[in-house]
């Protein structure tokens, strides 16, 4: 018997059988746009630097051995000779990492690079947390590259936070902090920017051989 047709009657008596639900349509497939394809001759960067500042009487620390250098005025990316990093045809892009140390902070820059094979781009990345035994102490926190556009514009999640970035675009957070060293009473402010730099042509690849 089809219970689409006739009320069931039950040992408690129903004084109506109640309406059938109004079938709901099924919304359309929304078409879906085939991901973008970075030309053989261009690649993807993007870097995520921290900057330590800081004032007063702090344990100023040095920080060495830069990877690469990187003039986003010319797009020209230059390789340290050591350790070499090569972007082979296949993968689609670099993903560099910097921390420099300045004023009471320290000094120096060290820098590494890491090639993209694909995205989404999953890796984690350091945030300040804390001060402890007079030092910076950073927490992991998830970075996620999408997605590319044909602008090279990327969608990114940062922790919780998502957000688009155009070619040249930057996404920064500041955090000050004011601490005490053995030496005596100091102030910390840590910079850490997200840049995209966009799609950038390989031939500006340099490797430096010294």
């Amino acid at each position: 018997m089809s219970i689409k047709l006739l009320c069931l009657t039950f040992a408690i008596a129903l004084t109506a059988c109640s309406p059938a639900p109004a079938s709901t349509p099924t919304p359309a497939a929304t078409p879906t746009a085939a991901p973008f394809a970075i030309s053989g001759d261009k690649y993807l960067f993007i870097e995520y630097t921290r900057v330590v500042d800081g004032t007063g009487r702090l344990l100023g620390l040095a920080v060495d051995f830069p990877g690469y250098q990187f003039d986003a005025a010319s797009g020209e990316l230059k390789l340290a000779a050591a350790p070499v990093v090569k972007l082979g045809g296949g993968q689609i892009g670099l993903f560099g990492l910097s921390l420099s140390r300045t004023g009471a902070a320290g000094t120096g820059t060290g820098s590494t690079l890491t090639p993209i094979d694909a995205l989404p781009l999953r890796t984690l990345v350091p945030v300040f947390g804390d001060y402890v035994n007079s030092a910076e102490k950073f927490d992991d926190v998830p970075l996620v590259v999408k997605s590319v556009a044909a602008d090279g514009s990327v969608l990114v999640d940062l922790g919780t936070e998502s957000r688009a970035l155009k070619a040249g675009e930057k996404w920064e957070r500041v955090i000050e902090k004011d601490v005490t060293s053995p030496r005596g009473a100091g102030h910390l402010r840590i910079t850490h920017t997200l840049a995209n730099y966009g799609l950038l042509d390989r031939a500006k690849i340099i490797q430096q051989t010294k």
